[in-house]
């Protein structure tokens, strides 16, 4: 194979893998906020306003414990979009000590109130609703972001749960 052929092969083969690492830099990329700010995802604008850290969820009688501790988010979901849509807690994750966590369903019907919203009402285009995932993370892991997402297969947005 002469010079030229070779050179050809090898600008193809880097424009490839230019194009699939900036697709993937794309669908990961996402928006960033902080507790507080609201962030992104499709049809849907979420806030986180509040993380809290507790061995058990709900009452002492009626309630769950965690196996390693519950990180609880506190979140305000809008639906910026044109149809009604759920915010499924499966698709959202939680970031902490290295490793991705899910939301823990089982554990989320014990939050008090209004909280628990999340888990089961549709919003309709225009309105907000406010309610917590739970997750159980290993005892001493401390939570670092949380990607929240409109779909499971949504780019997503993150925010960081440091305290700033």
């Amino acid at each position: 194979m002469s010079q030229v052929p070779r050179t050809r092969v090898a600008i193809a083969a880097a424009a490839l893998l230019l194009g699939v690492a900036a697709v993937v830099v794309f669908l990961r990329s996402g928006t960033s906020a902080s507790i507080g700010q609201a962030v992104t995802d499709g049809g849907l604008t979420m806030t986180v306003t509040k993380v809290e850290q507790l061995d058990r969820i709900g009452a002492e009688s009626l309630g769950k414990a965690a196996r390693g501790r519950f990180v609880v988010v506190h979140l305000s979901v809008k639906n910026t979009g044109t149809r009604a849509q759920a915010f499924i807690s499966d698709s959202q994750k939680l970031l902490a000590g290295g490793a991705e966590y899910r939301a823990d369903a089982g554990a989320a019907v014990y939050v008090d109130g209004a909280d628990s919203k999340l888990l089961y009402e549709k919003i309709k285009p225009g309105d907000t609703i406010t309610g917590a995932l739970v997750f159980d993370v290993p005892k001493g892991v401390q939570p670092g972001s949380i990607e929240l997402h409109e779909r499971a297969s949504s780019g997503g947005a993150e925010v960081n749960l440091q305290p700033q």
